[in-house]
């Protein structure tokens, strides 16, 4: 095997690693701070009998926030249901050119992703949220940044599972380690 493929396979894969803990991290964070947002609303609302205006918005927020980091963790472990749902069900023959053009699709849709989101960006920058008062571009800004972590992820991944399919181990398709190799 080539010694240069060896070492992207590898590197592909430790980047991908720390990404991911990164992302994750950052997961945790914002969810943690939705639930302490949405505490200190209700406890506000109901034992103070008065609201903060803002409390609301974060909560909104920071759930959009987690679920668009979380599109990028869902991708490096091929968890996306209607990838997987259709790919187990082929014979390996047909699972690995399958799964090739889902993730040529895939990056096809996020980089579209990725431009328009900048287009949403520039067009809310005027516009600023009732209850925070910051400008919008700002809470539209996940849009692209979460399609730029999708796409490094597919890019890290598909390195990493064509490492892994030329060193004769399996050609990966995430979680289904589908054997496309013939064993002689």
């Amino acid at each position: 095997m080539n010694i240069h493929l060896k070492k992207v396979g590898l590197w592909s894969k430790t980047i991908s690693d720390r990404l991911e803990k990164i992302i994750q991290w950052a997961c945790i964070t914002i969810a943690a701070v939705m639930v302490l947002d949405i505490l200190i609303g209700i406890v506000a609302r109901y034992v103070f009998n008065n609201s903060f205006t803002w409390a609301e918005e974060v909560g909104r927020y920071t759930m959009i926030f987690s679920a668009f980091l979380g599109l990028g963790l869902a991708l490096k472990k091929g968890q996306h249901v209607g990838i997987t749902f259709v790919i187990e069900r082929l014979k390996p023959n047909l699972a690995i050119p399958v799964d090739i053009f889902g993730r040529i699709t895939i990056g096809i849709f996020l980089i579209v992703m990725t431009v328009k989101g900048i287009d949403i960006c520039r067009l809310v920058s005027l516009q600023t949220s009732p209850g925070l008062g910051i400008n919008m571009a700002w809470i539209f800004l996940i849009i692209p940044i979460s399609s730029i972590i999708q796409l490094i992820f597919l890019v890290l991944m598909s390195l990493e599972d064509l490492y892994l399919g030329f060193s004769g181990r399996y050609l990966s398709i995430r979680n289904l380690k589908i054997n496309y190799y013939k064993e002689t």
